[in-house]
């Protein structure tokens, strides 16, 4: 989490560590009815995606971003950047490698900056976005622009 001087929460991540990044079925029931209020009829396309998405998920050990965002008023201030470069220092630290996706084109030249590269490129089912997926290995160094 990224907060300003006077202490506004100002943008977050959502990261998985290493083989971490799959829910247990627990916690799959236990997000079920907010994700059926949220997605009502659509909720088996939900579910379709979520299992195309295991099958292109990498089996290396690897951190896992799930989302970054931050509040609007905010962005384009290094807020982002320095909630990367954080979690990426700690990969960098631990020799892991870091994974993504995104559905963003304009995010793909961004994460480059921080070492991911694109590692494959696929379109959800459904007519949903296509969606590239970004690998930055073990050892880079994420203290750089």
């Amino acid at each position: 989490m990224a907060c300003s001087d006077c202490g506004i929460v100002c943008g977050a991540t959502l990261w998985s560590p290493p083989g971490r990044w799959r829910h247990t079925v627990r916690a799959q029931v236990s997000m079920l009815p907010g994700l059926i209020r949220a997605f009502g009829p659509r909720i088996p396309r939900l579910g379709l995606a979520d299992l195309q998405k295991q099958r292109i998920h990498p089996g290396e050990p690897h951190w896992y971003l799930q989302a970054i965002g931050t509040s609007p008023g905010v962005r384009e201030l290094g807020y982002g950047r320095e909630l990367l470069r954080a979690r990426l220092g700690s990969c960098d630290d631990e020799n892991v490698a870091a994974y993504l996706e995104t559905s963003n084109p304009g995010n793909v030249g961004y994460d480059e900056r921080f070492g991911f590269a694109v590692r494959g490129r696929t379109r959800m089912r459904f007519g949903g976005p296509p969606v590239w997926l970004m690998w930055r290995p073990a050892g880079r160094d994420a203290r750089w622009d």
